[in-house]
Order: C-alpha cells, then structure tokens, then sequence
C-alpha cells in the first residue's frame, strides 16, 4: 500500500511544471472527491462521503461550481444501538475562491462556499430501542432539506486536500457535519 502512495506523490511532485498552464480564464475543470465524515469523538461513527464537481475559472483564478455528492454515516444511540445508515444525496452551485498561490500555479489554497439541496433518508428502525438512546426519538424516512456547504481545500496540483463544514438546520441527526477528503482534479485544455 505504501508503494502506490509513494509513487503517486512523486508522480505529483515531478508534474508540477506540466500543470503550469492550468486555472486560465474560461478553462473548465472537474474535480472528483472521496473521503470521510465526522468520526471524530465517540458519539459521532465515522462515515463516508464521495463528490464530483465542475466549474470553470475567471480572470482571479476563482470559479464558480456546481456539485453533487453523496454521504453515509452510521448512526448509533447512546446505548451503541445501531439504528442503521443516514444517507444523504446533496446538489449545490456555488464559488470557490483563491486565498493563496504559488508563483507556478501549482499550489493553491482555496476557500469555498455553496447553498445545497439534500435529500436525507433515516430508516424506520425494526429493533427494540432502549428509551434513552438518540435512536428512539429520530425521525424515519426520507426527505429534502436545505443548508449550506463551506471549506477550504488545498491544490497540489492535480491532487487536492479538503475540509467543509456541512451545515443543514433541519437534518434529523445533527445539523453539522465535518466532511474530510482528498481528490484529484482534471483541467480541460
């Protein structure tokens, strides 16, 4: 497993030149994204998430996006009743904006944010819940809601690293998730 992370990094580190030409005005790119989400105490399971966005850069090197993207997280109660999957399928357009280059355009640190359109499904649990888990009291189904999506990523041209806050107010487990992942992303010519 350390061989191919090797050989990718290298890879990287090798091409920067061969990607001087990149983020021109009115060049398009897509971007496509896989990693994890929260996890990060006890209380909150770790879960996956993936993405794919398009967009195309200004004269600024900022870009306007458009995304879809998919996320799982278990959900467990307070008793470690498992309830099942919290899956979420969200569709956002929104700007991505330059904080900092290199004089090579080939690194880039970005902020971002994004209005989304989600749709949450909980499942209907079978099992017997205990009263005082969080899983006796969500609700179950599905349904759409509304948030938003900011972040900052990282390019190292093509591979980039990025951390968003998901906020969505009227999600049926928490309002705010940590999204976490790395990517690549192919420029058009």
């Amino acid at each position: 497993m350390t061989k191919p992370i090797f050989l990718l990094l290298f890879t990287c580190v090798l091409s920067a030149e061969t990607h001087a030409q990149t983020h021109l005005k009115g060049q398009r790119f897509v971007e496509i994204q896989g990693g994890v989400v929260d996890g990060f105490s006890a209380h909150h399971q770790l879960g996956i998430q993936g993405l794919i966005s398009t967009g195309c850069y200004n004269r600024q090197y900022n870009a306007w996006k458009a995304t879809a993207s998919y996320m799982q997280k278990p959900i467990i109660g307070t008793d470690m009743t498992s309830a099942g999957q919290l899956r979420q399928v969200s569709i956002g357009w929104g700007y991505e904006f330059n904080l900092w280059r290199n004089a090579y355009r080939t690194r880039f640190v970005r902020g971002s944010f994004q209005p989304i359109a989600t749709y949450e499904t909980v499942p209907a649990s079978s099992s017997p819940m205990m009263s005082d888990s969080i899983c006796a009291t969500m609700p179950s189904g599905g349904r759409f809601i509304v948030g938003a999506e900011a972040g900052v990523e990282t390019e190292f041209a093509p591979v980039i690293l990025s951390i968003r806050q998901r906020w969505l107010p009227k999600s049926g487990m928490q309002s705010f998730y940590t999204l976490v992942s790395v990517g690549w992303r192919l420029h058009g010519r």
